[in-house]
């Protein structure tokens, strides 16, 4: 008898909390870890990487870890989720989604550019990463979460709750824009 794993998908943009959460389902569970990027380097999935990022080769990357994936339940994270994980592949993918205003103020922590933190919360903004995971994914694998304002644990907490009772995840409720208009980013980023 062939028993089917479970493997739970983390994305969204930089900075939402994909590793930290990520790990903790994955504690919490007693599945394996599996973050893209760190995958993408071991592998040698990595095609250039000019200083500012690294272009992967996504094919590369799926076979890889489709083919590495050994029968125990793993929770995988990374924002290239959508692009290598195959629908036939996971079970329920979490979005992460994180305000404008806080993604701005973690991208200056982390030194990014301004032309990475313009990309990034214009990405964030428009739901780049969300929309990619619905379309791959379809609504009964989405969920979408807003981190903004949340800790770890609750964000823990919503995402066990979701896997006892899929019914209670959010979909396609957290709107940016307004938050853009009424801080100028609009004009800023897009200019």
């Amino acid at each position: 008898m062939v028993v089917k794993r479970k493997i739970i998908g983390i994305t969204g943009n930089p900075a939402t909390g994909k590793k930290t959460i990520g790990k903790l389902v994955s504690k919490s569970l007693g599945y394996g870890f599996i973050d893209l990027n760190h995958f993408a380097i071991k592998e040698e999935c990595i095609v250039n990487d000019d200083g500012t990022g690294s272009i992967v080769d996504t094919n590369l990357l799926r076979e890889k870890i489709v083919n590495g994936i050994n029968e125990k339940d793993h929770v995988i994270v990374g924002h290239l989720l959508p692009h290598v994980i195959p629908r036939r592949v996971v079970d329920l993918v979490f979005v992460l989604r994180c305000s404008p205003d806080h993604l701005v103020q973690r991208y200056a922590k982390r030194s990014y550019t301004d032309e990475k933190i313009r990309e990034n919360v214009m990405s964030e903004a428009i739901g780049i990463i969300f929309s990619n995971a619905l379309n791959v994914y379809g609504k009964r694998k989405t969920a979408e979460i807003d981190t903004s304002r949340k800790s770890p644990s609750e964000i823990l907490g919503i995402i066990l709750e979701v896997l006892k009772n899929p019914q209670s995840k959010e979909l396609g409720v957290i709107d940016w824009l307004p938050i853009m208009a009424r801080n100028d980013y609009l004009r800023k980023f897009l200019v």
